[in-house]
């Protein structure tokens, strides 16, 4: 089933068959994967775009998003998501968000994350979203703060990216109760 948060400016929508060339070509690059988790493949082929839209097409819960242009809706930019926690930590999810170097800083990762937040609060049984962001990364503290996500602490020299760097990661945290809604 194809799931659809919004469609303009910004289609936030379900993976499927068919976004494995687009989603490569803009997940290819060093810029993007930098900043993310060594989870996320560097140089990004063929085979991790095929591996990532057949897991996410398939994904029966609802919380990985494609993001596309308004114009182009086949065409993905970019990546929007979330995963629910367990145990002691189960009215909790980690959000996480990556968008095509081509589209950084015209509000895409705002957008899509914004309707993403209020999927997550509509639909799921959690009361605190959560993201752990690599110190030097303004692009996604802004994109946070705009949101109303605080900065929850400091985890020093926490993360090693993959250019062997240790840094800080910064702890970001937003509760039911303060989300204003997807205007926000």
């Amino acid at each position: 089933m194809t799931l659809v948060l919004s469609t303009s400016p910004w289609v936030v929508r379900s993976f499927r068959s068919g976004d494995e060339p687009s989603l490569r070509l803009a997940a290819d690059d060093w810029h993007v994967a930098r900043w993310l988790r060594d989870a996320f493949p560097h140089p990004y082929t063929e085979k991790e775009a095929s591996d990532w839209v057949s897991y996410a097409s398939r994904e029966v819960a609802h919380t990985e998003f494609a993001i596309a242009t308004a114009t182009e809706p086949q065409r993905v930019v970019g990546s929007v998501g979330f995963r629910l926690q367990e145990d002691m930590h189960r009215r909790s999810a980690e959000v996480g968000y990556w968008v095509a170097r081509s589209h950084w800083r015209r509000g895409v990762a705002t957008h899509a994350l914004a309707v993403t937040v209020q999927h997550a609060f509509d639909h799921f049984p959690v009361d605190r979203l959560f993201a752990g962001v690599k110190d030097g990364n303004q692009g996604s503290v802004r994109v946070l703060e705009r949101l109303g996500f605080q900065l929850e602490g400091r985890s020093r020299a926490a993360v090693t990216g993959r250019e062997g760097e240790t840094k800080d990661e910064l702890l970001f945290g937003l509760l039911r109760h303060e989300w204003a809604g997807v205007d926000a």
